[in-house]
């Protein structure tokens, strides 16, 4: 549960701004602004939301992403070196729903695998940063908004915002995916998959 009370009031009154926003959110453009709202409330430079395919604890692939501002260059080089079934991030949120630094999550999630996953992103300069997930069963699929910077910023402050905020952003993310998958839209939520990852998933 967050700790409500070790928010301050401009964090509690940017959450419910943020918390409203999401209930308007039904399409890959308000979507990529409430992600990059919460960056800013998180002290973050940049932020991504995906979901990946799971199988018990094994994170089988990526399913869907909408990029706030993650460097495209690290996007195609996480495509092409096919990463996601390493990475770290996505490993821990397979088994925690709970909002983690990254540092935390690498030590739970620790392997030669997860550790090149680790060393190439900070070459692209995401070193720092805190991630959420939440487990969506009916598409047996991780949730993962992740927001990253090349300083070490991030505190139990910014893990209890996200606490606070960890469905809204899924739900909103889910009606952003519902949206695309409607005829007039199925076009558009593919580029923007394309754009993300440079690839067609």
């Amino acid at each position: 549960m967050p700790d409500i009370k070790s928010l301050s009031k401009s964090d509690l009154i940017s959450i419910l701004g943020l918390i409203e926003y999401a209930r308007s959110c039904d399409s890959f453009e308000s979507f990529r602004e409430l992600l990059m709202r919460t960056k800013d409330l998180l002290d973050a430079e940049s932020a991504i939301c995906g979901s990946a395919a799971v199988e018990g604890l094994e994170v089988k692939g990526l399913a869907s992403a909408i990029n706030g501002n993650r460097p495209e260059a690290w996007l195609n080089h996480y495509a092409i070196e096919e990463f996601c079934s390493a990475d770290p991030i996505l490993n821990y949120h397979a088994r925690y729903s709970r909002p983690e630094l990254w540092s935390e999550a690498m030590r739970v999630i620790d392997t030669p695998e997860s550790r090149r996953v680790c060393n190439h992103a900070i070459d692209f300069g995401l070193k720092h940063g805190i991630a959420m997930g939440v487990y969506v069963p009916e598409r047996r699929e991780i949730c993962v908004c992740s927001f990253s910077g090349g300083k070490n910023v991030f505190q139990n402050r910014h893990k209890n915002c996200l606490d606070v905020l960890s469905l809204h952003l899924n739900s909103a993310y889910s009606r952003a995916l519902c949206h695309a998958s409607r005829p007039s839209s199925v076009e558009t939520g593919e580029m923007e998959i394309e754009k993300a990852y440079g690839r067609r998933l």
